[in-house]
């Protein structure tokens, strides 16, 4: 609908002076119903924002969640080094719940991949 373009031409607009990517723009807009919960576009882009500068665990921190999640789940890790690496997915999301939702992804998966190689 022409609203729907013009809210996301706008939000993409204001997107662009904050450093937010398209696709976080569009996944909100489409999948998350945004325009209902924000009714404007800044106000859609000052939540991405925010959640942008969220802060990190530290890398210490993700060893640590790494290495209980390894330890609690064995078949996972197991089924992992028998060649289903879609288990990953699984072990992350266990790591990411250990850490309630404050790790990095890629830095997970790194320090779960480099673990599980050894």
């Amino acid at each position: 609908s022409p609203q729907i373009a013009a809210y996301f031409e706008e939000a993409l607009r204001l997107a662009n002076n904050y450093k937010v990517s398209i696709k976080n723009v569009s996944d909100m807009i489409i999948n998350r119903k945004a325009m209902q919960t924000y009714e404007q576009p800044a106000q859609l882009i000052e939540k991405l924002v925010s959640l942008q500068k969220k802060s990190y665990a530290s890398q210490d921190v993700v060893r640590v969640a790494v290495e209980k999640v390894i330890n609690d789940q064995t078949k996972a890790v197991q089924d992992f080094k028998d060649g289903r690496e879609q288990v990953i997915g699984f072990l992350i999301g266990m790591v990411q719940k250990e850490l309630k939702g404050t790790g990095e992804i890629n830095i997970i998966r790194l320090t779960l991949v480099k673990k599980l190689s050894k």
